[in-house]
């Protein structure tokens, strides 16, 4: 079996994380085995990233392609690794997360409207596809490729440039030789990590957050009334 060098790397972190960072890593180590932490040099996935065959694939975001049914994840290991002379692999994971995590969501809005772009000179389908592909201002396009890899330099450019603008880059460099104690140290620090969360907040403070949008709504309102009644171009 082939050594997984980014798992050998992540693994030692992972052991010594807090167990709601260890759900977020994955081992593939089989329903018969209740541990998912003896293999250190397997294939293994962690915070949305896929660590297979040496690749480094985001799991989340798949790409498409438009003239046929295959679709693939996208491939980020040129970068990844690229980084990973500058950065410890367990905060690069944190830092690419924060840069992809809301490309999630149109990832889903792609997957939905994909028929359309397929099959869009179906003449049954034209008023849909006007539709179903306006109305989302074509952000499908980054998702969706007629010949592999094509996208590929965009997707690369979206993420430094949102590194670029990640304020932790520039502290979390200096931690490239940190050991595995840093989740008693500098984890303590960091921003929140932009995932689902295992800790709900409590229904009292949902409640006031409501309470206080619809005041803020309910304000613009009554200023905009004012506005209005004063203002005679409106009568």
């Amino acid at each position: 079996m082939t050594k997984n060098l980014h798992t050998a790397k992540l693994f030692p972190y992972i052991l010594d994380a807090p167990i709601n960072i260890q759900r977020k890593f994955y081992n593939f180590h089989g329903e018969e085995s209740l541990n998912k932490f003896y293999n250190e040099y397997g294939n293994s996935s962690f915070m949305g990233f896929l660590f297979y065959d040496n690749k480094v694939l985001c799991y989340n975001i798949e790409i498409y392609s438009s003239v046929d049914e295959t679709s693939r994840y996208l491939d980020i290991t040129k970068l990844f690794n690229s980084f990973l002379k500058e950065y410890n692999i367990f905060h690069l994971c944190y830092l690419f997360h924060r840069a992809l995590f809301k490309y999630y969501r149109e990832n889903c809005l792609t997957e939905k409207v994909l028929p359309y772009v397929r099959y869009q000179n179906d003449k049954n389908l034209k008023p849909k596809f006007i539709y179903a592909i306006q109305k989302h201002r074509g952000r499908h396009r980054l998702f969706t490729e007629s010949r592999r890899g094509e996208n590929n330099a965009e997707w690369y450019r979206i993420i430094l440039r949102a590194l670029a603008k990640d304020s932790a880059c520039i502290e979390l460099r200096q931690y490239l030789n940190q050991r595995p104690c840093l989740f008693r140290t500098v984890y303590q620090t960091l921003p929140k990590v932009n995932t689902v969360s295992y800790e709900s907040k409590p229904s009292k403070n949902i409640r006031q957050q409501i309470e206080q949008r619809k005041r803020h709504h309910k304000r613009n309102i009554f200023q905009r009334r004012r506005f209005r009644r004063s203002n005679t171009n409106f009568k």
